[in-house]
């Protein structure tokens, strides 16, 4: 028999249950003081059945950590001790009350000079789809376009549309012809069948290709991004942002995620200062309308220099208008948390997007237009 008080001492605890909608796998995160407390009253070994599984996926749970999901079915716990491949897992009821977690990650940004080659490396070379483009007579205010003023382009792509897919968003600045990078960026990996080498885009942004048998539906499986200080960065993402967190490689690597089937983001120490420079882009996020400026209140608690753009709506022409909160983490990375409702409507795929950018890259080039 499993003594709670022993159960008390890990708090690298997860929880599995099977949605009954979608016979996928959903994630929970219940608070390790609350799973001791009730197995001390309510545990019996009849009911609890030891297996042992390498399958099992380890996050490490700060104990306030925020939000949580909702699960009406079973509910698997899993421990591991110093992170080892040896892992215990019990099954116990869902007794005590969870609350849903609806956070999803989104897209990447990424700064594009020359929408052309831009187009033929993600569509031509990796096989990806235009899903909308959008053209803006003016700039963001929420600085999506990268800042400042003058007219810019938006375009969405990736394998698949937004609503379960993760994507790149590509901003294209009239005005802006050269693009240098920093030293923030690592990498996005792509999981994919095909027998690809690791590149970079026409801008310097880097793609690492990892070979598996049969591509998920969803390939990009995590977006890598440098900081200073990986400890700092943990108490910012995990604590007051509430992804899951799980260090590895000594303490040098933390991949976090709001769960396992959503596209991760691994977090690198380079103990050295993050420069970030004008091909800099930032990682996007969804989370109820409602929630959004409860989230802002959250951070500007924590330090309110983490807030670069408090809430605020963003309207597109002839589109439904979202509404958003930036954030910067303790590196400079940007964090855009958009209400996911409205973003919903937005983001549907539009069968006329790879027509409308290919129109906008001949209008502004013209004669140019291998220049472009």
């Amino acid at each position: 028999m499993i003594d709670a008080s022993d159960i008390a001492k890990f708090i690298e605890i997860v929880c599995f249950c099977k949605n009954p909608v979608t016979n996928g796998t959903t994630v929970l995160k219940i608070h390790v003081q609350l799973v001791a407390l009730w197995l001390s009253r309510k545990f019996k070994p009849t009911f609890a059945k030891m297996v042992t599984t390498s399958s099992v996926v380890l996050w490490h749970i700060t104990q306030d950590a925020l939000p949580y999901y909702k699960c009406e079915d079973r509910v698997y716990f899993s421990r591991s001790e110093h992170f080892s491949h040896w892992k215990a897992a019990f099954l116990v009821l869902p007794y005590f009350k969870i609350v849903k977690m609806s956070a999803r990650s989104l897209h990447y940004v990424f700064r594009t000079a020359c929408r052309q080659k831009t187009y033929d490396f993600y569509v031509k070379k990796l096989g990806m789809k235009i899903l909308r483009h959008e053209e803006y007579g003016e700039g963001c205010k929420a600085g999506c376009d990268g800042g400042g003023e003058g007219k810019w382009s938006k375009t969405m792509i990736g394998y698949g549309p937004e609503d379960d897919h993760f994507v790149f968003e590509l901003t294209y600045k009239y005005d802006l012809k050269d693009i240098p990078q920093g030293n923030e960026f690592g990498g996005v990996v792509v999981k994919t069948d095909r027998d690809l080498e690791s590149t970079t885009d026409p801008e310097g942004y880097k793609f690492i290709f990892e070979k598996v048998e049969s591509a998920p539906k969803n390939p990009v499986g995590k977006v890598i991004l440098h900081v200073e200080d990986l400890e700092k960065s943990i108490k910012f993402w995990g604590d007051v942002l509430g992804f899951f967190v799980n260090v590895t490689k000594a303490g040098e690597r933390a991949l976090i995620s709001f769960g396992p089937d959503q596209t991760a983001l691994e977090l690198v120490a380079i103990h050295a200062p993050i420069k970030r420079n004008t091909a800099s882009g930032r990682i996007a996020f969804s989370i109820p309308q409602s929630e959004l400026k409860p989230l802002e209140a959250k951070v500007k608690e924590f330090d309110e220099k983490r807030v670069e753009t408090p809430f605020t709506d963003l309207e597109t022409p002839g589109k439904q208008t979202v509404s958003v909160v930036i954030l910067t983490d303790p590196d400079g990375h940007e964090i855009c948390f958009v209400g996911d409702e409205n973003f919903r409507k937005l983001s549907q795929p539009e069968s006329n997007a790879d027509e409308s950018l290919q129109k906008a890259i001949k209008e502004a080039c013209g004669k140019c237009q291998k220049k472009e």
